[in-house]
C-alpha cells in the first residue's frame, strides 16, 4: 500500500486504508537534516460502511514556512514501507496568488484554509477580503454577481471573472474606492469611485465613471464622472438598445472604433473625439464644446450646442455635401445616399398623440416601420428613444413598444431609425 499525503488546516496529514484489526506505527524525518519529526496520531476509525479503517498521524509542530521534504516509515503490519513527501506552504494552494470567490452557491463562509482556494472557493468578500488580507494578496478570481463593499477600500486590486463565467458575473460598484483597479470580463454596474483601467467588459447603468476602457460592449446607459477623465477603445453597442454615453460636464471624452449606435448627451464644453462605423445621434442636452467625429458612419444633430468638425481626413466637399446629389452609382456617395433613404426618416408630431401613440404625416403601409427606433424630443431638450412596436397608415401613427415619459405635442421633431431584422428592441 502507498500512503497518501493531505493538506488539511496547515498540517500535513499521512492516510493509509487499512483493514480492520491491524496495528500500526509510523515514524517521520526530515530529508534535508535527518532530524525527527514528534507526531501526534489517532485511532484507526471505520470508514462509514465499509469495513475498512484508516489511520492517521500528523506533525505535531509542522513548518511555517517553506519547503521541507520528509521521510515516512509505517511499521507494525506495515512494516519497511517507506516514501516520502513535500509539505508546502498553505498559500502555495492558491493560484495565481489570488482569492476564489463564488456566490452561485458553490463557496463556502469562513477564512480558515482552505476556503478561497480553487477547490473550495470563499462565498462572500468580507472573508475573502479577510483571507486574502492573510497572503498579502490584491486579486480576487469571482464567479457569481458581487457588489463591492462601499466602506471597504480596494486600491490597485484586480478583480477577474472566472474565465467560463465571463460576463456572466456582474460587480455592482457600489462606491467601493478602486482607485487603480483592474477589471477583466466582468458586467458592470452601480457607482463608480476612482480611476480604473477595464478590459472585455459588458457596462451598463454604470455612473461617475473614469478610466481606459478597451473591447467594451455597452448594454445600456452610463454617465462619466464630473471632471473626470474617459477612453474608451473598441467599443460595440449591444442591438437591442441604444445606449447613452453621458459626457457629464466639461471634460469630454475620448471614443475610439465605436461599432454600432450609440446616443451621446450631456456635454456642457471641452471636446469629444469619436471615431466610428455606425450611427450617433447628439442630443439637444449637449449645449457647449466641441465634437470631432471621424469614420464612415453618420450622426443627426437634435439641436445641441456643440460644434460638430469631420475628421480632416474626410474631405468637407463629401461630408457637407447633399445627400441627394450622390448618384454616381457604385461610388462612397451614392452609397450613403442609399443607407440615409432607407435608414433616417425625418417627420413631427401631429395633433391627437398620446404617450404610447405619436401620430404624423408619414403616408407609408402599415407596418412599414415595424421594429424600427423612433426618437422624440422632449420638450426640456432631452431625446428620448423608443422601439416601434407597430405602424398605421391611419393618421400616420407609430405605436410604442412602451410608453415615452411624456406626451408628445404638435411639431416636435421625430425621427425614426432603421434597425436591421425584425428584432424586438426592449425600450
Amino acid at each position: 500500500m502507498s500512503a497518501t499525503i493531505y493538506t488539511l488546516d496547515q498540517t500535513p496529514v499521512l492516510s493509509e486504508v487499512l483493514e480492520t484489526g491491524d496495528t500500526v506505527t509510523c515514524a517521520i524525518w526530515n530529508k534535508g537534516t535527518g532530524a525527527s519529526v514528534a507526531l501526534s496520531s489517532a485511532a484507526c476509525t471505520e470508514i462509514a460502511g465499509t469495513g475498512i479503517y484508516r489511520y492517521t498521524v500528523a506533525m505535531t509542530t509542522p513548518p511555517t514556512s517553506g519547503k521541507n521534504t520528509y521521510i515516512y516509515r509505517f511499521t507494525g503490519t506495515l512494516q519497511k514501507n517507506y516514501g516520502e513527501f513535500n509539505w508546502i506552504d498553505d498559500e502555495k494552494a492558491f493560484t495565481s496568488d489570488a482569492v476564489h470567490i463564488d456566490t452561485t452557491g458553490g463557496g463556502f463562509a469562513g477564512t480558515a484554509y482552505p476556503i478561497g482556494a480553487p477547490f473550495k472557493p470563499v462565498d462572500n468578500i468580507a472573508d475573502a477580503r479577510t483571507i486574502a488580507n492573510r497572503y498579502g494578496y490584491s486579486t480576487y478570481v469571482i464567479r457569481g454577481n458581487l457588489t463591492l463593499p462601499s466602506g471597504t477600500p480596494h486600491v490597485r486590486w484586480r478583480f477577474l471573472a472566472q474565465p467560463e463565467n465571463a460576463f456572466l458575473s456582474t460587480l455592482t460598484m457600489n462606491n467601493c474606492d478602486v482607485t487603480n483597479s483592474h477589471f477583466d470580463h466582468f458586467t458592470l454596474t452601480g457607482q463608480q469611485n476612482g480611476f480604473v483601467t477595464c478590459h472585455c467588459c459588458r457596462l451598463t447603468a454604470l455612473t461617475q465613471y473614469q478610466g481606459h476602457y478597451t473591447d467594451i460592449a455597452l448594454a445600456g446607459n452610463i454617465t462619466q464622472l464630473l471632471g473626470g477623465q474617459a477612453t474608451f477603445v473598441n467599443v460595440t453597442p449591444e442591438v437591442t438598445v441604444l445606449p447613452t454615453v453621458n459626457v457629464n460636464g466639461t471634460s469630454g471624452t475620448n471614443l475610439s472604433n465605436v461599432q454600432g449606435a450609440i446616443s451621446l448627451a450631456g456635454q456642457t464644453g471641452g471636446t469629444t473625439n469619436i471615431s466610428f462605423t455606425g450611427f450617433i445621434l447628439v442630443q439637444g442636452s449637449n449645449t457647449a464644446g466641441d465634437f470631432r467625429v471621424g469614420g464612415t458612419g453618420y450622426w443627426v444633430d437634435l439641436g445641441s450646442g456643440l460644434t460638430i468638425t469631420a475628421d480632416a481626413t474626410l474631405p468637407a466637399a463629401i461630408w457637407n455635401r447633399e445627400l441627394s446629389k450622390h448618384q454616381t452609382a457604385s461610388t462612397f456617395g451614392y452609397a450613403m445616399n442609399q443607407i440615409a433613404a432607407q435608414a433616417l426618416t425625418e417627420t413631427t408630431v401631429a395633433s391627437g398623440s398620446t404617450s404610447t401613440q405619436v401620430r404624423t404625416a408619414l403616408t407609408q403601409a402599415n407596418d412599414y416601420f415595424n421594429n424600427m427606433i423612433m426618437v422624440v424630443r422632449e420638450p426640456g431638450g432631452t431625446s428620448v428613444a423608443r422601439n416601434i412596436d407597430r405602424f398605421t397608415n391611419t393618421n400616420g401613427a407609430l405605436y410604442t413598444y412602451s410608453p415615452l415619459p411624456f406626451t408628445p405635442t404638435v411639431g416636435q421633431k421625430v425621427l425614426i431609425v432603421s434597425t436591421i431584422g425584425t428584432r424586438r428592441l426592449v425600450f
